[in-house]
């Protein structure tokens, strides 16, 4: 789930945005973890069996939530001069 919220009138009607970055030669995908599970360990649902509640329903252990989970996702395209832009920088909650 990402922080910010937006209204769904709004998403359907948003109109697309073209960057300015000719001939991309490189995308660049990024997720990354900032945070310190064993210090927010109280925040998460973890059952009797040390499963932990996810948003979609499923109960998964709780070092596969330390393994696997992520906070950021970043997107970045350099072009054929190696000239990088930025194209979305999200937050997870």
């Amino acid at each position: 789930m990402f922080c910010d919220e937006y209204d769904k009138t709004v998403i359907e009607n948003r109109e697309l945005k073209r960057f300015p970055v000719n001939h991309v030669s490189k995308i660049n995908l990024s997720v990354g973890i900032g945070i310190d599970y064993e210090s927010e360990k109280e925040d998460y649902e973890v059952d009797d069996k040390g499963n932990v509640l996810l948003i979609d329903g499923r109960h998964i252990p709780w070092e596969q939530v330390k393994t696997d989970g992520f906070d950021y996702l970043e997107i970045s395209v350099k072009d054929e001069t190696e000239k990088s832009q930025l194209i979305l920088m999200e937050e997870l909650s």
